[in-house]
């Protein structure tokens, strides 16, 4: 009996070891998915002002 206890106990670490992780990877995901939105609006304003210089030299 007591061997099957020490088991779920040890089930149980590794359950919340595994909630942890998840929650870890799932903040992680999320990070990675504000540095992306980020570049990308970045990238765009970059573009924009190279094309606002590009018209004010041409004028």
């Amino acid at each position: 009996m007591k061997e099957i206890q020490e088991k779920i106990v040890r089930f149980e670490e590794l359950d919340l070891q595994m909630e942890k992780e998840r929650k870890k990877l799932e903040q992680m995901k999320n990070m990675l998915f504000v540095d992306k939105l980020t570049l990308s609006i970045h990238k765009t304003c970059a573009q924009k002002t190279e094309g606002m210089e590009k018209n004010i030299q041409t004028d």
